[in-house]
C-alpha cells in the first residue's frame, strides 16, 4: 500500500525531520527506560504489543518495543506500509481503530497481515517546539473498543516518554558542552603560559631599558650639557649650534624613554606606588627647577600661587612626574613671550592642581581624546618640538593610580588649562573645622618668575 501525498508531505517537513534527528534516538540502541514504559502500556491496557515508535521520511523506528513477532522485533523497525503510526504524526492527533480491516485509513495497511494487527491506539509524541515526531501505542490482535481511560492513560506514558527523550538529548548537549570546554581549558592554560612567557619577556625589556640603557644615556645627557656649558664662549659658532641642537636631541629622548618605562611598568602593575604626605609646595618648585631651561630657551615665564603648608596623600615621585610633564607640555605649546602658571587649590577632601598657559590652545574634539590611551595623535611644539603621545596618557594613570582625576579645558588660541585632583593629606582633614575657624590668611608664594634671559643671535655658516 502506498503512502498518501497529504501524508507524505507532513512526514517530509524539513523541520519536522530536523527535529527528530535532533534527539538523536533514530537507530539508537535499546533502553530499558523506554522498554519498561511499553511494558507499563502493556500492563495499563492488558494488550500484547505496546511500541515507541519514531517516523522519519520513509520508515517507523520503534525505540521501545514489546510483544512484536520476528522479523520486526530483531529489526525494530517496518517501512511506511507497515506503519499505522505515520497517521497520528500526519494529523496531530490520537488515532483509536477498533477493527484495522473495517477503519477507511488503515483497511489496507500490511500490518494487518504481517503483524497481525486488528486493533490500535496512537498518542503523538510532540516535542516541545510543537513537532510530532512519532507515536507511543497500544496494539491487540483482536477488535477492542477503546475508552477515553485507554487515551488518557496513554497520553501520561507519552508525556514520559517525550521527557525521557528530553533528558537524553540534555545530557548529550551537556557532554558536548564539557567537551568544548575542556578543549577551551586546555587552549587557556596554552595561552596562560605564552602569556606568562610574553611577560617574562616584558619584563626582561623593562630591566634593559631601567639599567642597560638608562645608565649610558643618562651619562650622554650629561656629556650634551657639558659640551653646551664648553661652547657658550662661542654662542655664535658652529660646535655651540650642534652641541644645544644633540642637547634639545637628548634630552627629549630621555623623556620619551622615562614615560615609555613609567607607563609600561603600570600596564603590567608593576610600577611602585608608595602613597605618602607630600608638600605640594615642594613638589611645584622641584619641577619647575628641572623645567626652568627649557622655559628659558623660549623665552617664557612661569608663575606660581601655592599655599606652602598645604600637604597631599600620593605618591610624592609619581606626582613629580605629572607635574613635569603637564609643564613640559605647556612649554612646548606656548610660543615666545608666554606665560605659564601652576595654581594649587584646597578644596573639601581633595587638593586640585592646574597649570595654564597661553599657547595655542586646542578644539573640544582634542580635548575628548586627550588623555585616551588609543589616541595616537602626535603635535609638535610651536617650536618644532617632537612628541611621543605617552605624556598625558602617562599623568591619566598616575592621577587615577592616587586617587584622583585629570582633565583639560581649552579653545583653539586661548591657552590651556589642565588641572589634577589628589587626595588631601588625612592631618589636614581632621583639622579642617579647627583651621576653618582661624582667621588668617593662608601663606602664599609671591610667585616663581623666570627673568627674560638675553636674546641670543646665531649665526649659521653656509653649507
Amino acid at each position: 500500500m502506498n503512502t498518501s501525498p497529504q501524508v507524505l508531505a507532513v512526514l517530509m517537513d524539513p523541520k519536522r525531520l530536523a527535529a527528530l534527528r535532533n534527539t538523536e534516538m533514530l537507530d539508537s540502541q535499546p533502553e530499558k527506560t523506554f522498554d519498561r514504559l511499553v511494558e507499563l502500556v502493556q500492563r495499563l491496557l492488558g494488550v500484547p504489543v505496546a511500541l515507541v515508535s519514531l517516523v522519519d521520511d520513509n520508515r517507523q523506528f520503534f525505540k521501545g518495543a514489546r510483544g512484536l513477532p520476528e522479523p520486526w522485533a530483531s529489526q525494530r523497525q517496518t517501512p511506511l506500509s507497515h506503519s499505522f503510526c505515520k497517521h497520528v504524526v500526519a494529523t496531530g492527533k490520537p488515532l483509536m481503530v477498533e477493527n484495522a480491516p473495517e477503519h477507511s485509513k488503515v483497511s489496507e495497511n500490511l500490518a494487518i497481515r504481517d503483524l497481525g494487527v486488528i486493533a490500535y491506539l496512537g498518542i503523538p509524541l510532540r516535542t516541545p517546539d510543537g513537532h510530532v515526531i512519532g507515536s507511543l501505542c497500544a496494539i491487540d490482535g483482536e477488535t477492542r473498543e477503546w475508552t477515553p481511560e485507554d487515551a488518557e492513560l496513554l497520553d501520561c506514558v507519552a508525556e514520559s516518554v517525550m521527557n525521557e527523550i528530553a533528558v537524553r538529548h540534555q545530557v548529550k548537549q551537556i557532554k558536548h558542552h564539557v567537551l568544548k570546554l575542556h578543549d577551551s581549558h586546555h587552549m587557556l592554560e596554552q595561552y596562560a603560559r605564552e602569556l606568562e612567557e610574553g611577560n617574562a619577556s616584558k619584563d626582561r625589556l623593562f630591566s634593559i631599558v631601567a639599567h642597560d640603557l638608562r645608565s649610558p644615556l643618562h651619562a650622554i645627557v650629561n656629556y650634551s650639557e657639558m659640551l653646551v656649558s664648553e661652547t657658550e664662549k662661542a654662542p655664535s659658532s658652529r660646535a655651540h649650534v650642534y652641541a644645544e641642537r644633540m642637547d634639545t636631541a637628548v634630552d627629549g629622548l630621555w623623556k620619551f624613554m622615562d614615560n615609555l618605562l613609567q607607563w609600561s611598568l603600570l600596564q603590567v602593575g608593576s610600577l611602585k606606588h608608595n602613597p605618602d604626605e607630600a608638600n605640594v609646595s615642594d613638589l611645584v618648585d622641584r619641577t619647575l627647577r628641572v623645567v626652568l631651561p627649557q622655559a628659558e630657551q623660549k623665552d617664557l615665564k612661569i608663575e606660581s600661587n601655592v599655599d606652602r603648608s598645604l600637604m597631599v596623600f600620593a605618591d610624592p615621585d609619581l606626582l613629580s612626574c605629572v607635574l613635569h610633564n603637564l609643564l613640559t607640555n605647556a612649554l612646548k605649546f606656548t610660543e615666545s613671550g608666554g606665560v605659564v602658571t601652576v595654581e594649587v587649590e584646597q578644596l573639601t577632601d581633595h587638593v586640585q592642581v592646574s597649570v595654564t598657559d597661553t599657547g595655542v590652545g586646542m578644539p573640544q574634539n582634542v580635548i575628548r581624546t586627550l588623555f585616551s590611551s588609543s589616541n595616537t595623535l602626535t603635535t609638535a611644539g610651536t617650536q618644532g618640538e617632537a612628541g611621543n603621545g605617552l605624556g598625558l596618557v602617562l599623568c591619566r594613570e598616575l592621577v587615577e593610580l592616587n586617587g584622583g582625576k585629570i582633565w583639560a579645558t581649552s579653545e583653539p588660541d586661548q591657552g590651556t588649562r589642565i588641572s589634577f585632583s589628589v587626595p588631601l593629606s588625612p592631618s589636614i582633614k581632621t583639622n579642617l573645622d579647627v583651621t576653618a575657624r582661624i582667621d588668617r590668611g593662608p601663606d602664599r608664594d609671591n610667585g616663581f618668575a623666570i627673568p627674560k634671559p638675553p636674546s641670543l643671535h646665531v649665526k649659521s655658516d653656509a653649507s
